[in-house]
């Protein structure tokens, strides 16, 4: 893209179309001083940014970037983050509730036939299953929900994924492993390849 032969006009269609919230925080410049053309610039050059999903570090949890301890205490801290609210107030139906939702976005969104999210159920309801997902025998209705969803969760490719992955927390909860955030720094450079 030659940006001396667009017009200034057509740098602001540009730039609005690849980050409109930049664009607008542009509104204190004089739009025929060469810094507003700069910034148009900088903008275009930049690319569209990138949204980092709000479920990130429940995804991370499910494929165990952190350690797991208590699945309900674990996915209130995490829910909590993603809501900003106190774990106090969230209870596991709520966790519960917003896993569900996730499972149905990954196996609408894998190209999965609706009926998938139906064998899911069952794979629930169906306590000799549970061995599928790590569930326990003296584990409540409510746990066995859980630890089922982020079983699918674990398996979600992450083109099924909007947005960008957020890096694993230390501050949020335990990472499964010492070189865990350098792993997962490896790994992000390599799929921007």
């Amino acid at each position: 893209m030659n940006f001396e032969e667009m017009t200034t006009s057509q740098l602001c269609d540009e730039a609005e179309h690849i980050n409109s919230v930049a664009f607008y925080q542009l509104c204190e410049f004089d739009t025929a001083d060469k810094k507003f053309r700069d910034a148009l610039i900088s903008i275009i050059e930049k690319g569209p940014k990138k949204e980092i999903n709000s479920y990130s570090h429940v995804y991370l949890y499910a494929k165990h970037w952190y350690k797991h301890t208590d699945v309900v205490a674990d996915m209130k801290i995490l829910i909590g983050k993603r809501c900003g609210i106190d774990v106090k107030y969230i209870s596991v139906t709520d966790i519960v509730g917003q896993l569900t939702d996730l499972v149905w976005l990954s196996i609408t969104r894998s190209g999965n036939p609706i009926h998938f999210f139906g064998e899911f159920v069952l794979d629930i309801t169906i306590r000799k299953n549970h061995w599928k997902f790590a569930g326990e025998p003296d584990d409540s209705d409510e746990v066995v929900v859980i630890k089922k969803c982020l079983s699918v969760l674990s398996l979600t490719e992450r083109s099924h994924v909007d947005g960008e992955l957020e890096e694993p927390n230390p501050e949020i909860l335990p990472l499964a492993s010492e070189d865990g955030l350098k792993r997962f720094r490896e790994i992000q450079k390599e799929v921007k390849k």
